[in-house]
């Protein structure tokens, strides 16, 4: 075999490998992106069963007389869940931090629900137009590979916005993006009396107004 006939195998070779590579790194991204879809329909089923709750007195977590005052988010969803009928979730299990004690008068672009990836203490009670070039922060995750990745919230009007993790994707994980460059102040404005927060399947944690 001539150096010719080594060289065009190899190239051959090269060029099959660099096509396998783009392939499986776009089988990857589809199976990435089909899991991220999941969750998030998953997310648009949650707001689902707690809008359907209102009529059975199962609202969004609130402290008030007469009810639950809930610790955590898994504390909710377990009891959404049995007036749902179905299967109780452990922490582990619980992907979801859920907002608590939410004004009435909240804008649409509030986030009332999130991936339990993002800091809640990194979402805002308080946005001005100075702060729109600002992220989001994010917690480490150790169980589901797709929360490596991504993030997803949900505003108060029922959309849903997928946020990327960075180092990569850093741009999608500004308030300007997450929050649709629309500024709002709730700081004033709490339910009931109550501070606004974010129940996690950990705990609670009041977020940012600075």
């Amino acid at each position: 075999m001539n150096s010719k006939d080594r060289f065009a195998i190899g190239a051959t070779a090269l060029l099959i490998l660099a096509f396998f590579s783009i392939y499986c790194h776009g089988v990857y991204l589809n199976a990435v992106a089909a899991t991220c879809s999941v969750y998030r329909s998953k997310g648009h089923d949650l707001l689902r069963y707690i809008e359907q709750g209102q009529s059975s007195g199962t609202l969004w977590p609130a402290e008030t007389k007469g009810k639950t005052n809930y610790s955590s988010s898994t504390d909710f969803l377990n009891v959404l869940y049995k007036a749902q009928g179905k299967p109780r979730v452990t922490d582990d299990q619980n992907i979801w931090t859920i907002v608590k004690n939410m004004p009435t008068n909240a804008p649409d672009n509030f986030i009332v629900l999130a991936t339990r990836n993002i800091d809640p203490r990194s979402l805002r009670l308080r946005l001005t137009e100075g702060d729109m070039a600002r992220t989001v922060t994010f917690l480490p995750e150790s169980g589901l590979k797709v929360l490596k990745r991504d993030a997803i919230v949900f505003r108060k009007d029922g959309t849903s916005y997928a946020v990327g993790l960075p180092p990569r994707f850093s741009w999608t994980a500004t308030y300007r993006r997450i929050y649709r460059n629309q500024p709002f102040d709730l700081t004033t404005n709490c339910a009931s009396g109550l501070p606004v927060s974010y129940l996690t399947p950990k705990g609670e944690v009041t977020p940012l107004t600075d």
